[in-house]
Formats: C-alpha cells, structure tokens, sequence
C-alpha cells in the first residue's frame, strides 16, 4: 500500500481504507491457528503447498499471470509452516515455564510486553500465535493473552512506521494515520477488556478458551472499521 501510495497510484483515502481493512483482514490468520492449528497438523497442508509452488516457479517463465500464482501458493505454504513451527516450538518452550510469578502483575505489563514482542519480530499473527500456544498449554491465564493480543495492535505498527521513515510526505502520512488507529483502536480494547471477555464468553463459553481468544481480537478490530470507515 505504501508502494502504490507513493506511485500515486492509490489515494490518501483509499490507502487509509486498505490499511484499516487489512487489521481485521489478519484475524483470519489466527482463526485458522486456533480452529485448525491445534486439532490438525498444519504442515500436511504447508509442505504440499510450498513443494507445488517451488516446483511451479521453476517450470513456469516469469511476468507470467501463472507465475504470479506459483509465488502466491509458495508464499502462503511458508506463511502457514513458520505459523506452525512458531506454535509447536512455543509449546515446547512454555512446557516447564512457572508463570504463577508474574500473575499479580497489571495487565497493562503485558499490554506492553504484547507491544515489544510484536515491534521486535514485525508480525502481529506470529505474536498472536505464540500467545494461543501459550494457552492452550494453561501456561497463562486468558485475562493476560487478551493483554497480550491488544499490545500487538499497535506494535504492529512499527514496520509501517520503518517502511515510511525518510521517504515522502504521502507515505509518512499514512504511517502516522495507521499508527491512530491502532492506538485508539487499543486504547478502547484496554477500556473495555472485561465487557468484551465476557461477551466473548457469552459466545463460545467460558472453556472455548482460543476461540474466545481470537473472537476478541475481531471484534476490537470490527469496531474500529466501523468507528474510522466514515471518517476516513
């Protein structure tokens, strides 16, 4: 979007759109982690995936349509293989991890830590992962995965704000309008935590733990589609 933005080929607004949109739009990612991740391996559909378009991209001449397509499919084989092997070595990580210690902490510590962690490895789906692996081991509670994946919110941020350090105006405005709406976006998603716990309690149940988890982050980014879509 930065790209398109800056060959005029897209306008302020419509790039403000995408990037609104593409906040709910990577809900999907853990979605598929939390309903797939846990019950089926992934990597049965990573590695064909990642084979057929490696394959694909060696036969097939590139500036071709087809071609394109080969990347695409290889691309998102390694996008779901490096969310699993995140997942599984996560588990394994977190398997003897004493997290009774740091339960008396604020939420807001791990609002941070969601934040840093997130800045560090630039992929808020990664952090999101790492965080629904962490509960389904019991190695934290669900208030403090929800402090977490509100942290990732603005922390992902960051690579936008990288992406746009030293180039023009346009695509330093768009960085700055991106980075307002995931911070009021996790502004609101702090404030309102526990209504928003329990609604998603009210849905899944309260045992329904990752699905819960996910439910949360989709709605604090719905509801700021729907606060930023007319005021664009």
């Amino acid at each position: 979007t930065l790209a398109f933005l800056g060959a005029g080929i897209m306008t302020m607004r419509n790039a403000l759109a995408v990037t609104i949109g593409s906040n709910f739009g990577t809900t999907i990612d853990s979605w598929l982690v939390a309903t797939l991740g846990f019950k089926l391996d992934i990597a049965i559909v990573a590695f064909p995936m990642v084979g057929l378009g490696a394959v694909a991209l060696a036969l097939l001449n590139d500036g071709k349509k087809s071609y394109q397509v080969a990347r695409f499919i290889l691309g998102f084989g390694f996008l779901f293989l490096g969310l699993d092997l995140m997942k599984d070595s996560i588990e394994l990580l977190l398997k003897d991890f004493d997290f009774s210690l740091y339960q008396g902490y604020h939420p807001i510590v791990f609002v941070i830590c969601g934040f840093v962690i997130t800045a560090l490895i630039q992929s808020s789906s990664a952090v999101i992962a790492i965080a629904l692996s962490a509960l389904n081991t019991g190695t934290i509670p669900f208030e403090t995965a929800v402090a977490v994946v509100i942290g990732t919110e603005l922390g992902t941020c960051v690579k936008i704000l990288i992406g746009a350090f030293g180039s023009i105006p346009a695509k330093w405005q768009l960085a700055v309008g991106n980075t307002f709406f995931n911070l009021v976006i996790t502004i609101l998603a702090f404030i309102f935590m526990n209504p928003l716990i329990q609604f998603t309690g009210m849905i899944f149940g309260e045992e329904e733990i990752l699905l819960r988890l996910v439910l949360f982050q989709s709605c604090m980014n719905l509801i700021g589609v729907v606060i930023f879509a007319p005021i664009l």
